[in-house]
């Protein structure tokens, strides 16, 4: 599984940017609205990159109880 980073950077008019790395598809743009919200923002402009596009990962675990 990729590492994920979120840069966030507020510039001095106070315009807020994210940068997401190694997020997919609809988990990138749940973070991003989740972000959005918390810190009370509007989106201005909005650019996927490729990774978006991806088809997201699928975590599989299998998990057998004891006995």
């Amino acid at each position: 599984m990729a590492q994920k980073t979120v840069e966030v950077t507020i510039d001095e008019d106070g315009q807020i940017s994210f940068d997401l790395d190694g997020f997919q598809g609809k988990g990138c743009a749940e973070l991003t609205k989740k972000l959005t919200k918390a810190m009370k923002a509007t989106v201005v402009n909005k650019k996927q990159k490729a990774d978006f596009y991806k088809p997201e990962e699928q975590v599989k675990q299998k998990v057998s109880r004891g006995m």
